[in-house]
């Protein structure tokens, strides 16, 4: 696996749904790759914040706008 590769998978990893050679593969990749390891864990941080969010906190014209963006990246990825 190339760091592009992880990077494009890494929401598969996060979600657990990669199948056990993917894992593997994606594992091993980050092991020994240091900034593929510092990008993974920074999306788990990234995710941990994300998810002590009230939506109530985030401003409307905010989400709006988050939505759209996350819509269309996922849009992308099909």
């Amino acid at each position: 696996m190339h760091c592009e590769e992880l990077i494009g998978r890494i929401t598969d990893y996060l979600e657990d749904t990669l199948d056990n050679a993917g894992r593997r593969r994606f594992e091993a990749h980050a092991a020994r790759c240091p900034s593929c390891a510092t990008h993974v864990e920074q999306m788990r941080v990234t995710i941990s914040i994300a998810n002590q969010l009230e939506e109530e906190a985030i401003a409307t014209d905010v989400l709006e706008t988050l939505q759209r963006a996350f819509l269309g990246w996922k849009a992308q990825r099909k």
